[in-house]
Parts: structure tokens; sequence; C-alpha cells
């Protein structure tokens, strides 16, 4: 009873401290504001003249901006998300003189690359697909997102997985039903050359609806930080400038089942090389961005397909893969430590990473300095293209019965 009374005591002592700070800070704010109409009202009476310009631009003055300068881009295109719109610099790029083919090498970048470089998901609610800004002439410009490649993951069939029974059917559904684009962010230079900056962006879209980005589980948001910048390739000792660069690489680091038929799976760790490609016709009113990829634990090579840039295109899924859990929480209802157990591509051309290994020594002769491995990319690039233009047949001539 008596701790009650105390309680009871201290609560209104507070109370009455409270209402005195509330009054005392009104007090000096009206007091303030009644020294700012004195100070106003005898510069008034000291220079009638400028009184009246002022009140007058006051009246005609927007109440804000206009919508062009309210824009973050100032284009009138307004509010342009999922973006950083400060404009990268050479600082912003590591540059990577020499393809790391080899697992060792492309260990050591991925490491030096850090986590800041990883790929990041859009938040929920963003537009897949935004248009485009036009770039300013004369000065560095954000262009804005663009879609590249889209992954979708799939339950391996054929795996031992630690999950509860009663959600391993709700866990494969949405699987199923998600899938992630990843978006190249886009920029021009002061000469109007589109160029891909140093850090990617994931949209995380239902199947169903793939307008608008939606929440991913945590086991998604941890494997797409895998995929991470490592570097804008640059083989000569030039001075290194965004605009001049035309590919960038992406290294992603993931578990790869090595199980046999006849034994339990086991896993182990594997890197992917992923090429963002300017083409030499892109512009900054057309950039043309394609994707060149490793399998296998790179020994092969894929050019993917063209994603979808437009809201009335379905967006193609270019890379599906199987996964297997080796571990879950919470009795089996979360799954965690994905494993990937086969992987396909929907590639435009599939060749032997050592085919692109001799294709590049020998660039490396012939065009000296910076731009060999680009060079080699273009030209696989236009062999894709002949190669998926159909041959025209001549059709026999129709010889009329009489």
């Amino acid at each position: 009873m008596n701790i009650q009374k105390i309680m009871a005591f201290a609560s209104f002592v507070l109370l009455g401290v409270t209402t005195y700070n509330v009054v005392t800070h009104m007090q000096m704010k009206a007091a303030e504001a009644e020294k700012k109409k004195i100070a106003a009202a005898e510069a008034r009476a000291a220079d009638p003249d400028k009184a009246i310009a002022d009140s007058s631009a006051a009246s005609t003055a927007p109440a804000v901006p206009p919508s062009a300068q309210r824009s973050l881009l100032s284009d009138g295109l307004g509010l342009m998300t999922g973006i950083n719109l400060q404009i990268p610099k050479a600082q912003d790029y590591a540059l990577v003189r020499k393809i790391p083919w080899e697992r060792r090498d492309i260990t050591m970048l991925y490491r030096d690359a850090g986590a800041e470089a990883s790929c990041v998901l859009l938040d929920p609610g963003v537009e897949l697909l935004q248009p485009l800004a036009k770039a300013r002439k004369g000065e560095p410009s954000v262009l804005g997102r663009q879609p590249v490649f889209t992954i979708q993951l799939h339950p391996s069939a054929d795996a031992d997985q630690p999950l509860a029974n009663a959600t391993r059917g709700m866990i494969e559904d949405y699987l199923k039903s998600h899938q992630l684009t990843i978006e190249a962010q886009l920029y021009a230079d002061a000469l109007e050359r589109a160029f891909v900056g140093p850090a990617v962006r994931a949209a995380f879209v239902a199947v169903a609806d793939s307008k608008k980005t939606i929440p991913a589980e945590p086991m998604i948001q941890s494997s797409i930080a895998e995929l991470r910048t490592v570097g804008a390739i640059w083989e000569g000792d030039a001075e290194f400038s965004p605009g001049a660069c035309r590919t960038v690489l992406l290294g992603f680091r993931y578990t790869r089942d090595t199980a046999v038929k006849e034994e339990k799976g086991s896993a182990e760790r594997e890197f992917e090389l992923v090429f963002l490609h300017r083409l030499p016709d892109s512009s900054a009113a057309d950039p043309k961005i394609v994707v060149f990829a490793t399998a296998n634990g790179r020994t092969e090579f894929h050019l993917l397909q063209p994603a979808a840039l437009t809201a009335e295109t379905q967006q193609t899924v270019t890379i599906q893969a199987d996964v297997r859990f080796m571990d879950s929480k919470m009795m089996g209802m979360y799954p965690e430590a994905p494993v990937v157990t086969r992987v396909r591509h929907n590639s435009m051309m599939t060749i032997s990473v050592d085919l692109v290994k001799a294709q590049y020594e020998k660039a490396l002769v012939d065009k000296p300095g910076n731009g060999a491995f680009s060079s080699v990319l273009d030209d696989l690039y236009k062999q894709a293209l002949e190669l998926s233009v159909p041959e025209k047949k001549e059709s026999a001539p129709v010889v009329e019965e009489k």
C-alpha cells in the first residue's frame, strides 16, 4: 500500500514538471515570434518601397517549384527509383586486367570486392521496368535501370531435403511461382556513351504479376548477395574512363552439388563469371547490353537470351537452377544452405571456355592494349546472330498442269 502511494506521488510530480516545461517552451516561442513581428514592422517603416516589392514578389511566387525542378533528374520524368543518382566516377570501379578463369584468381577478386559490392534487392513495390531518362548533352547523366537476365529456382526432384512434409509443398510452390530479374544501372558520360554502373540490383517478383517487386524470404536475400560486381575489364595501361569501358565483370559464388548416384551428396564452393557487355552500336539513346555467363565451374560459356525491355513482354527465365537444402530451421519449416544440383541456361550460343580463351589470346596479339576481350565478345555476339537467322531456301518453281 505504501509503495502504491509513493508511485502515485512520483507520477504527480513528473506530470507537474512536464506541464511546467511545456508551458515555458510555448511562452518562449511566443516571445520570439513577437520580437520578429516588431522587427519586421520597424523595417517596413524604415523602407516602405522595399516592403511593397517584397509583398508583391511573395504573392506572385508559386507555392512549390515546377515539376522539372522537383524531379531528381530535372528532366520532367519525376521520381526515379532503384538507382543510385550519384554518377559513378573512375575511382568507383575496381579494374580487372586479366580475365579470372582460374578459381584462385576469381576467389581473390571476389574477396577484394567485399560485401559492399553485392547485388541488393529492390524495395517492395518498385516497378520492374521504368522508362530510361534522356541523356543531357555535354554532361554526365543518369539513365536508369535495365533488366539484363532472370533467375528462377526449382526444388531438386532427386535430392533428400531436411524439410518438414507439411511445408515442402509450400516451399516448392513458392520457388516455382517467383523469379529474380537482375538489373544493370545505366549512366551516360559527356559524350553520350552509355555505360554500366558498378552496382547491380535484383527485382524479386511473382511470375503471375511481375510488374512490381514484392518482399523476399531471407533465403532469397542471402542467395542474391552472393552475386558481386568484381570490376571493369580494362586490359591496357591507358587511363580508365567508365564511358570507354564496355564490359563489367560480376562474380557469383554458390554451393555446387558433387553427389554421385551411389553415395549421399556432398557439396563444394564454386564460382561463375557473368559479363555485362555493351555492344559497339550502343548509345545513351539506345543502350544495348548483352550478357555472357560461364557455367559448370567456368568450363562452359553462354550468351544468354536478351531480357524483355517492355512491360507488355513477360520476362523469359534465362538461368534456371535446381536446388536442394542442406539444413533447415524450426523443425524443417525454414530451409537453409541451398545447394545447386543442376543449372539450365536459355542461351543464344554455348561454346567451350577453352575456345574463348584461345580467341582472347589471339585478340591480345592482334589488338594490343585495351579492348581485346570486348572485341572477342563482339565477334561471338555477331556469330550468334548469324546462326539464329534461318537460311533462305529457294522454293521449286511451280509447274502448272495443262
